[in-house]
């Protein structure tokens, strides 16, 4: 089972001169499988990943502008092998 979420927003600040986005992001990952020579015991592995990405330009004139751009990624394990 995977499921997720997306999200981001942008605005001009300066008349259009500065131009800004934030975009954050989740999901989450489910595995169920069987445990070789025990079907009794289901092993379930949960993970998470959440992403963000910021950006800002500035247009210093018209043939050149100054970008700057931060991201981040993060995976964690919340159930299974592997979790804290």
């Amino acid at each position: 089972q995977n499921a997720g979420l997306n999200g981001g927003m942008g605005y001009t600040f300066f008349d259009g001169r500065l131009n800004t986005n934030v975009n954050m992001g989740v999901s989450r990952n489910q595995v169920t499988r069987e445990v070789a020579g025990d079907p009794e015991v289901p092993v379930r592995n949960v993970s998470w990943q959440i992403n963000g990405n910021a950006r800002a330009s500035y247009r210093l004139m018209d043939a050149a502008s100054l970008d700057l751009s931060v991201r981040t990624n993060n995976n964690m394990i919340s159930q299974g092998a592997g979790s804290g």
